[in-house]
């Protein structure tokens, strides 16, 4: 029996046919992720007033599939958001991400994700970027 999982989500760009002296059928497959997906083509904004920076990196995925995100509410709020002409999903992300010092990345499921400035732990145990670490042997985050 064969198993397979997945590690990572993409979409397909091309497939090359690869010419091969033994016979071999072979072909390159190019992808890209999600944050290359939406970056293929510019978007216009309106502008924002008094929007956090989670609600900020939403505007500008809107048109894009809102399953595919996970995004933070952030930390700060941004009294105007606002970019000149069309500009590109990803100097659109940009922007914000700075504005908040967070995280823009994408999940090995395909979800494009945003991180405010304090960092989430996927284990549920805390939203704080603020920890103790320990030694001990029964402390919660230890280290040797």
């Amino acid at each position: 029996m064969t198993f397979f999982q997945p590690l990572w989500k993409g979409f397909l760009k091309t497939i090359t046919p690869v010419p091969d002296v033994q016979g071999r059928d072979i072909a390159v497959l190019e992808a890209v992720g999600s944050l290359g997906f939406i970056n293929r083509k510019q978007i216009r904004i309106a502008q924002q007033t008094d929007i956090g920076t989670g609600a900020g990196i939403g505007a500008i995925l809107d048109g894009f599939s809102g399953t595919a995100r996970d995004l933070d509410t952030g930390q700060s709020t941004m009294s105007r958001m606002f970019f000149k002409g069309d500009i590109s999903p990803i100097n659109a992300l940009r922007q914000v991400e700075t504005t908040e010092n967070g995280f823009i990345s994408e999940t090995k499921e395909g979800e494009i994700r945003f991180d405010g400035r304090h960092a989430r732990f996927t284990n549920g145990e805390s939203t704080n970027s603020n920890l103790t670490f320990s030694d001990a042997d029964d402390s919660t985050y230890s280290f040797s």
